[in-house]
């Protein structure tokens, strides 16, 4: 069985699809040679975009890991499958390739991963008007015109999803898979796929970096100071809502005389100086900075999974989240949660957590995060086998 494998996606940016990718591409490899089945794995690539996010996903790498490598600069998919005699497709994030690829033309099996209907979800709710919603904003024409961007990314992103769509209406070998109950309600609500037709399937553990001492000083003084400090991760994207969380923790700091810290990744300058911001950190750094912290912040307005929380919790981590989207799903009982659009619900999670409760909160984290680390390692063997076609 010849497989084409979706190293497309993860060409682009390292972060939640290309990981999922990365882990589930390594784990294929890993069962592969373990069963020592007769299947060989191409690799789909585009040379034309010049670059590699994951210098072990580039064309020499592949070559030396025994993966061969299909270039689609120039072509198609129905050239490749008929090239490499390809037996099944396994698509990783279904928006890109239904942006950029001949889908419809798959007629051999296929599994097919979508993730979540990001702009769907936000764009139609008209969420995307609240981005930038300071002075930029204030003004009735601004805010029609926001709203009128926000109705075109809606239209844009269903017109993405078309051709995916059609691939799994006319091709009865299609399994579709999600990685939420939230995103199966929602593929099926925009999309009108079936719940019957998806496989919900929880994002597997990212590959963890070896654990080193920090190679960023910043990082290391931090640790060393002793500091109680709560962290949010990419606070540079608006969707993760780093300003309302960053105004309530300052609220929080000035109305209690708390001496604790907020720590910001990739939010562009500090707002006070109990906020310290960070530029994007080594791997093996940001894991450091996760064991060290007090609690993680994640006031995001939209996640399809949210790898962060889980990964804090495996510290024993406390988590401040928000109650919306895939959220509770994935973090049950153990996270403080609060929604994400009150400034002053956010304050509220803050002073919430406690000296007399912190302890319940860091072993409900503990707890949950051996169910859904359980759950994950589970539904990663169920996608390899759906890709294996052995179920």
């Amino acid at each position: 069985m010849n497989i084409l494998f979706d190293l497309f996606t993860p060409q682009h940016f390292t972060g939640g699809a290309g990981e999922y990718i990365r882990r589930v591409f390594y784990s294929l490899l890993e069962t592969i040679e373990d069963s020592q089945l007769d299947v060989s794995v191409v690799g789909l690539l585009d040379s034309s975009l010049g670059r590699y996010a994951y210098s072990d996903l580039a064309p020499e790498a592949l070559k030396a890991k025994g993966v061969s490598v299909a270039d689609i600069a120039g072509t198609n998919l129905k050239n490749i499958i008929a090239t490499y005699s390809i037996d099944r497709v396994f698509i990783g994030a279904a928006q890109y390739w239904g942006a950029r690829f001949d889908v419809e033309n798959i007629t051999c099996p296929v599994v097919c991963v979508i993730h979540d209907l990001c702009d769907e979800e936000v764009n139609s709710t008209c969420l995307k008007t609240m981005e930038n919603d300071g002075n930029m904003w204030q003004t009735a024409r601004g805010r029609l015109s926001k709203i009128a961007h926000s109705l075109l990314r809606h239209k844009m992103g269903i017109d993405r999803m078309k051709p995916v769509v059609g691939m799994i209406r006319k091709n009865p070998n299609v399994d579709v898979v999600t990685i939420s109950q939230f995103s199966l309600r929602s593929i099926e609500y925009h999309l009108g796929l079936k719940s019957s037709q998806t496989h919900v399937l929880y994002s597997p553990e990212r590959i963890s970096p070896p654990l080193e001492n920090p190679h960023d000083i910043h990082v290391r003084e931090l640790i060393e100071s002793g500091r109680k400090y709560y962290l949010m991760l990419t606070a540079n994207r608006w969707l993760k809502n780093a300003e309302r969380a960053i105004n309530a923790f300052n609220k929080y700091v000035e109305l209690t005389g708390g001496e604790e810290y907020f720590v910001t990744l990739g939010y562009p300058v500090s707002t006070s100086e109990h906020h310290i911001v960070m530029p994007y950190l080594h791997a093996s750094d940001l894991s450091q900075l996760m064991m060290h912290c007090h609690a993680l912040v994640f006031p995001s307005f939209f996640e399809g999974f949210g790898y962060p929380p889980v990964e804090a919790m495996k510290y024993g981590k406390p988590v401040l989240a928000s109650n919306v989207t895939s959220i509770p799903e994935v973090l049950g009982d153990a996270a403080v949660y609060f929604s994400p659009f009150y400034e002053s619900d956010i304050y509220k999670a803050f002073c919430s957590l406690r000296s007399d409760n912190y302890e319940y909160y860091s072993q409900k984290a503990r707890e949950r995060y051996d169910i859904v680390s359980a759950r994950q390692a589970d539904d990663l063997k169920k996608l390899i086998k759906l890709i294996l076609c052995q179920e």
